[in-house]
């Protein structure tokens, strides 16, 4: 807290301490910041700009379209997937909320494809313990994930180590600016695979692992105490993961009908797979 912001607390007088620690987070310009009052939450920074740039330029019912079938529903109804041709499979992660631990089964559907197409966009995050179950299905050996930092101190990496089924073809994740939080945990290490690569726009850059702590009137804040590092020592934070290869999408696109990210991953795996 800055002098000025501390002047403005001691100074406050009741609801005004509410504007002063809004005004304070804001200055962090993370989604995962808000305050809670009697079971309320108040968000403080609701979106990035590449958030929101990106808010209207994906459409699930656009995606569609690229099928000649209904895309299958996982049961926690958190997972669609289905084939867009005989060798190339697609995985439609919503977030990591809920379990997915299904995804044994939906990876083994694919393992006489060619190529996987794993789409986190909008994916909003959860839980990272989700993201790794599903990374640990593309890696054939131990993987050690990037460092980070925690409450300002060099924290931890930890290991994810390979499950079954291993998918070994090339896989593409398609990302954009609501790519968020775990979702974008999950990028920063499938990009260290030779096998992937990530194709779409910039993710929203807030990973965060944030946690609520309470104030002394009762009020609840919750903050963002972990800053996440790539591989390159660069922070997630505000950066986001750039991908590989670059598709700008945007609304008028949606509007005309065409997924253009979309179009271009079939496209690459058409070529490298060949």
């Amino acid at each position: 807290m800055t002098m000025n912001h501390k002047t403005k607390a001691e100074n406050a007088r009741g609801d005004e301490i509410f504007s002063v620690l809004m005004e304070l987070i804001f200055e962090l310009k993370d989604a995962h910041m808000g305050l809670k009052t009697n079971g309320s939450v108040v968000p403080i920074y609701y979106k990035s700009p590449r958030a929101i740039r990106d808010q209207d330029a994906y459409s699930p019912y656009v995606v569609r379209r690229y099928f000649n079938q209904e895309l299958e529903l996982s049961a926690n109804k958190n997972i669609n997937f289905g084939q867009i041709t005989a060798d190339i499979g697609y995985i439609r992660i919503g977030s990591f909320e809920k379990d997915t631990y299904e995804i044994y089964d939906v990876i083994s559907s694919f393992l006489n494809t060619q190529g996987l197409i794993i789409d986190v966009r909008q994916n909003s995050g959860g839980s990272s313990d989700f993201a790794d179950e599903l990374i640990s299905h593309f890696i054939d050996q131990n993987k050690i994930s990037p460092l980070s930092y925690k409450r300002n101190t060099l924290a931890y990496s930890y290991t994810i180590r390979p499950k079954n089924p291993y998918y070994s073809k090339p896989v593409v994740v398609l990302t954009n600016g609501n790519t968020f939080s775990s979702a974008e945990g999950f990028c920063k290490i499938m990009e260290d695979i030779s096998t992937v690569t990530i194709i779409g726009d910039t993710t929203a850059g807030g990973c965060g692992n944030p946690q609520w702590y309470s104030l002394p009137s009762g009020t609840k804040i919750r903050v963002s105490t972990t800053c996440f590092l790539k591989y390159d020592g660069q922070p997630v934070e505000w950066n986001g993961i750039y991908p590989d290869i670059r598709v700008v999408q945007i609304k008028a696109d949606i509007d005309s009908g065409r997924d253009k990210q979309l179009e271009y991953a079939i496209n690459y795996l058409n070529t490298i797979t060949q």
